[in-house]
């Protein structure tokens, strides 16, 4: 997962605002059941299943737009993947959204604050 200005993150095409903090955990789902002889079976269900944990600091507006991403049922989120030399679109949902304003950023000139924003995206 490479973030910078060649290769944007994006929220269904909107580019986003970088994070100071984006990882993402693969987890393989398997299923396991148990045959009449007592040997176990296991029976691969997914691979390449994505939650990722972002973090940042931001503006209002970018508030605004992380909040209105948090009300969608799910939308698709695309990052620049090395390993394929290319954007991986995945299907997410937002959980576990927090923000929180920086204390006394309110006193900064031109500003209506600024936010830590928190929040992980789950792929269906």
């Amino acid at each position: 997962m490479v973030v910078s200005s060649d290769y944007p993150l994006k929220f269904n095409n909107e580019v986003m605002y970088y994070p100071s903090s984006f990882s993402i955990d693969e987890e393989v789902i398997d299923k396991t059941n148990q045959t009449e002889a007592g040997t176990d079976q296991v029976q691969l269900v997914r691979t390449g299943k994505v939650t990722m944990n972002f973090s940042t600091k931001c503006l209002p507006q970018w508030l605004a737009r992380y909040k209105y991403y948090s009300a969608l049922a799910s939308f698709q989120v695309s990052y620049y993947d090395v390993s394929i030399e290319g954007y991986v679109t995945k299907t997410v949902r937002m959980r576990d959204f927090k923000w929180s304003v920086v204390k006394h950023s309110y006193e900064l000139e031109n500003t209506a604050g600024i936010y830590d924003v928190s929040f992980v995206l789950k792929e269906f």
